[in-house]
């Protein structure tokens, strides 16, 4: 999907570059201004007035006509992509096939094998679920450091046991001794008894939300079809007098039904009252959701015996479960960040804004104003243009900026804690993309503010319009300047500079640190102890373990959402190029094809150095959406020409800006208008055959249960607090150590050591996400 927006891209781009060279032969109007840039004219004369407005009326036909066509070539790839994403979802199996998410449950819940017993129940599907995995509320900061920690040492206790079987990728170099480990990763005592410490305090909560597993595909779209949700009895008792009254003003319409009577840990009992289910009894709804005893409570939860509302007084609910189907797979679960309110993120706001403001303002004290004041203003008043040095330093600087920024703003996003990686990048991509906007055209027209005021808009071409030499070569000279500062500085060297900062610059500056400290050992300790800092995972000074080199070199991730954005600010930097009168103008496209292949290649070689990531569907549709934003940059410009040339009314600044952009705004409606129309399928769909669980399960190696912290160490420490029809899962999944599933005694151990002399390490995205 990523590599087909790639194409949409380059081929709108190659559209637009043979259009304009057609228009620009046409016009004949690179060979006039040539000739008029060698003489010299004063006063007022209507010297190339004809020329001038048929260069405008060619202007205006063609980006009228050139937006209709890739405004139709649009809808048309967006109706492609969605067919070869159901085709390929439908002959191709993940985790999330087979799983329907629980959400809206008591956080008291933490049985697996009684829920598992509940949902088989309650939605009448006996004996077809696999297991539940329950995501665990873990906002507590020093409940969730333990388990990170406990986590790591699981990993180093995994490698350590893989490596001592001594099988064929052992001998080959997976896995590791137990001398490059502390003693205290391998101690498993020490934190069975920090586990079991913490769940017997209660540490361990449920947060509300867990992951239903089907044996098979077909069981779980039956489920997911027939049911939308499940009621299921909870007790709450409001700890404070705020919390009774918040209780009653959220009451709302009441009416009479059989409660559930099932016991918090007991299914069967329900079976044994059978006479107290035939009595009804009256209760209220909740007219809006509130939290109450450290519990979310959802709109519709039924509650009993309103009136004995008080401060410590038991009450008995029922709520309504909601029953979902995600297309989210368990490694792209955010599994860390279960617990946290929706409500909480609000807050979180006025922090990211602040911080993001606060850090464009440093970039503009640091980077921009010396730039604009010592290099591109007095340029542009000596009326020369950026060279190829000043083009490369102003690339490079731009390039710096939009990856500070970049990191700024990734690291506010995954402050607000969402649990689900698709929708953490959509909201990354929407708010870098912003910034990215914002940055790029302060840092342009803030360096080309002199061509700007001086050759923008200034020439009338109108048959009757009047115009000196003097204007007409300014305009030209703000194309020309224009243009030199996107080639090679711009397009080319930011990227270069984005790439290196963000691939090559911390493997060197890592190799450079861990050198000095752990292999020369020729500075003192308290040195040694202040450069750790710097390093990744700022391992402890003495001596580095496997693990922690593992993590200081980790290749980075294929980060998707990082590079959708580019593909729709770098368009629409390159179409504003169609507001100037620039004969050569076509060579900007050109060079944008050229751009596409040269990303293409840079991402196709840090793929195979790059870790795996899941990326979401979501980030091809929203950049499809996106996508409008380019295209309605075309039919402005075209407004801009129209009013030029008076196809559109009579000419004037007022007129031209309005016109252009009313049609940017009637530009974006259309194409998401004409996309809603005629560019998606209907989001039901079935896969072609019904693969196993466990068939999936050997081809992936991940699951719902190995990629979950607590689960995982659950199973291992407290296995007896699971229920006996849990799934047990010992080993926890990461990417890049698949190997340690083919240990004897695994789930995956089937698989013979020759057939992962290859393991899963190519970069790319899992069959049917992305």
């Amino acid at each position: 999907l990523f590599y087909g927006f790639k194409a949409l891209v380059g081929l709108s781009a190659i559209v637009t570059a043979i259009v304009l060279f057609i228009v620009q032969q046409m016009s004949d109007l690179r060979t006039k201004l040539h000739e008029l840039s060698g003489e010299e004219h004063q006063g007022h004369s209507k010297f190339h007035v004809e020329e001038l407005n048929v260069y405008a009326e060619y202007m205006f036909y063609a980006c009228g006509g050139l937006y209709f066509f890739l405004l139709a070539m649009s809808v048309r790839y967006s109706s492609f992509q969605r067919k070869f994403k159901r085709e390929f979802d439908a002959t191709h199996s993940t985790m999330s096939d087979y799983t329907l998410e629980l959400v809206g449950m008591s956080k008291k819940e933490t049985d697996e094998t009684n829920l598992k017993r509940l949902v088989e129940k309650h939605l009448m599907c006996p004996n077809q679920v696999i297991g539940v995995s329950i995501a665990y509320d873990l906002t507590d900061s020093e409940v969730n450091r333990k388990v990170f920690d406990m986590m790591e040492r699981r990993f180093v206790d995994a490698d350590v046991q893989f490596h001592d079987a001594c099988s064929t990728l052992a001998r080959d170099g997976w896995g590791y001794d137990a001398q490059l480990a502390r003693a205290k990763d391998l101690d498993e005592d020490e934190d069975k008894k920090e586990f079991r410490k913490m769940w017997d305090e209660k540490k361990f909560e449920g947060s509300g939300s867990a992951f239903v597993v089907f044996k098979t595909k077909s069981q779980a779209d039956a489920v997911s079809l027939k049911f939308s949700g499940l009621w299921m009895e909870d007790t709450i008792t409001p700890q404070t007098e705020a919390e009774v009254v918040e209780l009653r003003n959220k009451l709302g319409g009441s009416g009479k039904g059989v409660p559930l009577h099932i016991s918090e840990n007991t299914i069967e009992q329900s079976e044994k009252t059978e006479e107290a289910n035939s009595h009804t009894k009256q209760f209220v709804r909740l007219s809006k959701q509130c939290v109450i005893d450290d519990e979310d409570l959802q709109e519709g939860t039924k509650v009993y015996d309103t009136e004995s509302i008080a401060v410590g007084r038991p009450l008995k609910i029922e709520r309504l479960v909601k029953v979902i189907y995600d297309n989210t797979e368990p490694t792209a679960t955010i599994w860390m960040n279960y617990g946290r309110r929706i409500s909480n993120r609000k807050t979180l706001w006025p922090k990211i804004i602040f911080t993001i403001t606060l850090t464009f303002l440093l970039l503009l004290a640091v980077l921009y104003l010396p730039l604009f004041y010592y290099l591109a203003t007095p340029m542009a008043q000596a009326g020369g243009s950026p060279g190829f040095m000043a083009s490369q330093v102003q690339g490079i600087l731009l390039g710096i900026a939009g990856n500070v920024l970049g990191i700024t703003t990734w690291n506010s996003v995954c402050s607000l804690g969402h649990v689900k990686k698709p929708n953490q990048d959509i909201h990354f991509v929407r708010f870098s993309t912003f910034t990215n906007f914002f940055n790029t055209f302060f840092f342009l027209f803030g360096g080309l503010y002199y061509y700007v005021s001086h050759g923008f808009n200034t020439i009338d071409m109108t048959v009757h319009g009047h115009n000196t030499s003097t204007d007409i070569v300014s305009e030209w000279s703000l194309f020309q300047a224009y243009y030199n500062f996107l080639m090679p500085g711009w397009l080319f060297s930011g990227v270069l500079m984005g790439r290196v900062m963000g691939t090559v610059m911390p493997v060197l500056q890592n190799y450079l640190l861990v050198s000095v400290v752990f292999r020369m050992k020729c500075l003192p300790a308290c040195l040694n102890e202040l450069l750790v800092k710097f390093i990744p995972w700022n391992p402890k000074p003495d001596w580095l373990t496997a693990r922690y080199a593992e993590h200081i070199f980790e290749p980075p991730e294929v980060a998707l959402a990082w590079e959708y954005g580019q593909y729709i600010v770098t368009p629409t930097v390159c179409f504003m190029a169609l507001f100037m009168m620039g004969p050569s103008s076509w060579q900007v496209f050109a060079i944008l094809t050229l751009w596409v292949l040269f990303m293409y290649v840079m991402h196709r070689m840090t793929l195979h150095i790059s870790k795996k990531q899941m990326a979401g569907s979501y980030l091809e549709e929203w950049a499809e959406r996106a996508w409008a934003i380019p295209l309605a940059t075309i039919l402005s410009a075209c407004g801009f020409w129209g009013v030029r040339c008076e196809k559109l009314g009579q000419p004037g600044h007022r007129a031209s800006y309005w016109t252009a952009f009313f049609l940017f705004v009637c530009g974006m409606l259309l194409h998401w208008a004409m996309l809603r129309w005629f560019g998606n399928y209907d989001e039901i769909c079935f896969d072609s055959y019904d693969a196993t669980y466990e068939d999936v399960k050997q081809a992936l190696t991940y699951t719902w249960f190995n990629t979950n912290p607590v689960h995982v160490l659950k199973s291992n420490f407290y296995p007896e607090k699971m229920g006996d029809a849990a799934i047990v899962e010992k080993i926890p999944f990461e990417y890049g150590k698949e190997y340690l599933f083919l240990m004897e005694g695994t789930s995956n151990s089937g698989k013979q050591d020759i057939e992962l002399k290859k393991p899963q390490r190519k970069g790319g995205c899992v069959p049917g996400i992305c």
